[in-house]
């Protein structure tokens, strides 16, 4: 299956077999954001959590895809940096409302 992922807004079409975890989905979206902006560091920065862009709903880490994403399903990776903090102000994602 394939799912497409934003990272800090940019997009990445990630291939996948839907038996990995949400978790795995959200590390190699942030292997290939780094790998775009052709930086390394990854490892210093940790995902805070994978929603689905549409209706925004949070993913378990521990579910695998193909339980929870359907193909062509559109994702969203809140990592913790983009977390908002009383300095810096909110730094929450914008989503689409899911309409019946």
């Amino acid at each position: 299956m394939k799912l497409s992922v934003r990272v800090r807004g940019d997009w990445f079409a990630v291939p996948c077999k839907g038996t990995e975890k949400v978790t795995w989905l959200g590390e190699e979206s942030l292997r290939r954001y780094y790998k775009s902006k052709s930086r390394t560091g990854h490892a210093q920065e940790k995902v805070y959590e994978v929603r689905k862009a549409k209706g925004a709903a949070i993913l378990d880490p521990d579910d695998a895809i193909k339980d929870v994403l359907d193909e062509n399903d559109f994702v969203t990776v809140v990592l913790d940096s983009d977390i908002s903090s009383p300095v810096t102000g909110p730094a929450e994602p914008v989503y689409v409302e899911e309409k019946s």
